[in-house]
């Protein structure tokens, strides 16, 4: 691995953590009226895991119109310097709506709601920091985009259908 590509994955996680600690400082100082509205769309995929009465097909539509809008971001400026703000800007983002969404679960549920965040956030998550890991990649070519067009298809297809099941029977324990 190039020194150039360890740095810049480097600094997303760097820029994730730095988010996950606003997120938490954020819902600590009760400053979220608008932001978690913004974000609520991790809140109603921990409903739906809760109750399982929403139907599939719109919940799957509603993720890939999300997902690729961030991913779609990212390659708009795909080839350019540009991507890599672009890049740390989101994970910066991902990482404050983690922080908003596990410091809400702890509140609502205690040390259980940390167990929830992290089940909230497998296996799709990875799948999704690794398209956007693939997209500020330097090999510029069609077949990365493509890779991590299928990678993110993935996470969606994980998070729509795995995850929730996963969910709903964490809540049986």
């Amino acid at each position: 691995m190039s020194k150039n590509r360890f740095s810049i994955y480097f600094l997303c996680i760097f820029f994730y953590l730095i988010g996950v600690i606003a997120g938490i400082v954020l819902l600590l100082r009760g400053e979220t009226g608008s932001f978690l509205e913004g974000f609520g769309l991790t809140l109603r995929e921990f409903l739906f895991a809760q109750d399982f009465a929403l139907e599939m097909k719109p919940f799957f539509t509603e993720i890939l119109k999300w997902r690729i809008g961030l991913w779609g971001l990212i390659a708009l400026f795909y080839g350019s310097k540009k991507k890599n703000v672009i890049l740390y800007f989101l994970f910066f983002y991902l990482g404050m709506c983690s922080g908003l969404l596990v410091e809400q679960l702890t509140i609502m549920y205690g040390l259980r709601g940390i167990l929830l965040f992290f089940l909230l956030e497998f296996p799709h998550f990875y799948f999704y920091g690794f398209s956007y890991l693939v997209l500020g990649d330097k090999q510029n070519s069609g077949l990365m985009l493509f890779v991590s067009y299928c990678i993110l298809m993935a996470g969606c297809i994980l998070e729509c259908y795995v995850n929730p099941i996963l969910l709903y029977n964490a809540f049986k324990i």
